[in-house]
């Protein structure tokens, strides 16, 4: 006797992490192979040991490509040209890939040429620790995607050359996200910022900051989208302090531009201890002081730290041989060496929620905060959120 749907559909909804037990309900169950392809290959990663494999499951069952959803394209290494010993043609077979993530790979010959024709309904497309042959072939990438509304780029090998075709920007792209641009070509945010009546203005940005020479393409696209960018994350983890950011004398970092934003997230790793001396500490309310006043819709903001945390009562752990140590989320008790006055002024202006991600005990620091800063505490819009190690 069959089982209810009901029945079936609560079973597949314990067991969609667990391939194993999918795998086998549908091999004594026909009825269960749909649910079964869609969870254990929705999200697909494909390092290129695995390719032939894959096709070969692919061209068994030619079903299994509208399972795809996101798809995961890898190789051991950047450079190495290993993609180009395959036609690609397998790319033909996923036309609901949303998703695309090319990581460690080198785009170039045929992988390149079957991603220019494939994949149409690509949304997401994220470039992470790729190399192409110039500029004019990551930006006819981006432009192959009509879909596209997301773009991630961390870590790209581009070789610093002015050529590259003049492409207008993907028309829905709304969110872009950006890590270790050393290698970047100024060329491209030149061509992301350029004006174009087609395209829908950046709303979302990432972006981090790990040499103080990712400041001129940040101003750049804080000047160009600062007037209709709603959430921004900024992310800072370079040796100098935040206040040499601040005080830049080449290029400094302004949120002035940002007049319409909801949502502002700073994750700053800090390579000092969360003391009074930290030269980074006080940067904080400098840095959200620049935000123009708040727009109809209130600011929420998130601030997350991640500094050289050393157990005051335990000064074993300064007793190393290693002098460098792995930043740590900031501790709560620790948060009181911030300019908690400064901040309650920035706060004013209109900001609905300020929430300070961190670990431990947090009663200590809400009693500091309520007696030095007592409007701040009644207003209701500070939070201290403890989070998981593992997500900040």
């Amino acid at each position: 006797m069959p089982l209810p749907p009901e029945l079936t559909d609560r079973i597949i909804g314990v067991l969609h992490h667990d391939y194993l037990s999918l795998a086998a309900c549908a091999l004594t169950a026909t009825s269960w192979l749909p649910a079964a392809r869609y969870h254990r290959f929705r999200h697909t990663h494909l390092p290129y040991s695995k390719l032939d494999a894959f096709k070969h499951l692919l061209h068994g069952a030619p079903q299994l490509g509208l399972c795809i959803q996101s798809l995961r394209i890898s190789s051991s290494h950047h450079m190495s040209n290993v993609w180009q010993h395959d036609p690609c043609s397998f790319l033909a077979a996923l036309p609901v890939v949303t998703h695309l993530e090319l990581y460690n790979v080198r785009v170039d010959g045929t992988l390149y040429v079957a991603l220019l024709a494939a994949l149409p309904a690509t949304v997401h497309l994220s470039l992470v620790r790729c190399s192409f042959a110039d500029l004019s072939d990551v930006l006819s990438l981006a432009v192959s995607f009509p879909l596209l509304e997301s773009l991630a780029v961390s870590s790209l090998w581009i070789p610093q050359s002015t050529k590259h075709a003049d492409l207008p920007c993907p028309p829905r792209l709304h969110t872009v996200a950006f890590d270790h641009i050393a290698s970047l070509p100024a060329d491209f945010f030149h061509w992301l910022t350029q004006p174009n009546d087609q395209s829908t203005p950046i709303e979302r940005l990432s972006f981090g900051i790990s040499s103080e020479q990712d400041l001129r393409p940040l101003a750049a696209l804080l000047s160009a989208f600062g007037a209709a960018l709603c959430h921004l994350h900024l992310r800072v983890h370079i040796e100098a302090t935040l206040s040499r950011l601040l005080d830049n004398p080449a290029c400094t970092l302004s949120l002035a531009p940002c007049t319409a934003l909801r949502t502002l997230s700073l994750q700053l790793d800090l390579g000092e201890l969360c003391v009074p001396a930290n030269r980074s500490l006080p940067a904080i309310p400098a840095l959200l002081a620049q935000l123009p006043p708040a727009a109809p819709i209130a600011l929420a903001i998130t601030l997350a730290l991640r500094v050289d945390d050393v157990d005051t009562a335990d000064l074993r752990a300064l007793d190393s041989e290693c002098g460098v140590r792995a930043l740590s989320p900031v501790r709560f008790r620790d948060l009181r060496a911030l300019d908690w006055p400064a901040l309650e002024r920035v706060l004013a202006r209109g900001v609905r929620q300020f929430s300070v991600l961190g670990t431990g005990d947090r009663a200590a620091l809400e009693e500091w905060v309520g007696d030095r800063c007592p409007e701040l505490a009644q207003r209701g819009v500070l939070s201290f959120v403890d989070v998981p190690l593992e997500e900040l």
